[in-house]
């Protein structure tokens, strides 16, 4: 579903799912809770796989978003297509976290 490259200050996530939806949203919150993401002070999301993303999916983006502390920059979600940036921007998502579009 996902792998983690983890520092001491950051921590990059790649998620390698077409689809970050309600039948995956719950396993994938669970299994962040171990990287002990409340220290971290930047973190990315490599969304390159990701073609579809239901509110279940914006959800789990935003409690990885909400684990961080105040002092952390907000996470930033990298190589997202066209399809999952306009839901983020429709859900105006992308005033909240860091969204940068795939070239």
């Amino acid at each position: 579903m996902f792998s983690a490259e983890q520092t001491d200050t950051s921590i990059e996530i790649t998620l390698a799912v077409e689809s970050l939806d309600a039948s995956n949203a719950p396993e994938f919150k669970s299994k962040l809770d171990p990287l002990g993401l409340e220290g971290m002070e930047q973190v990315k999301v490599d969304c390159g796989c990701l073609d579809f993303v239901d509110s279940s999916g914006v959800g789990a983006l935003l409690n990885v978003n909400n684990r961080l502390q105040e002092s952390a920059k907000p996470v930033t979600l990298f190589n997202v297509t066209p399809q999952v940036v306009s839901v983020l921007e429709l859900l105006r998502i992308h005033r909240l976290l860091e969204v940068k579009a795939k070239d």
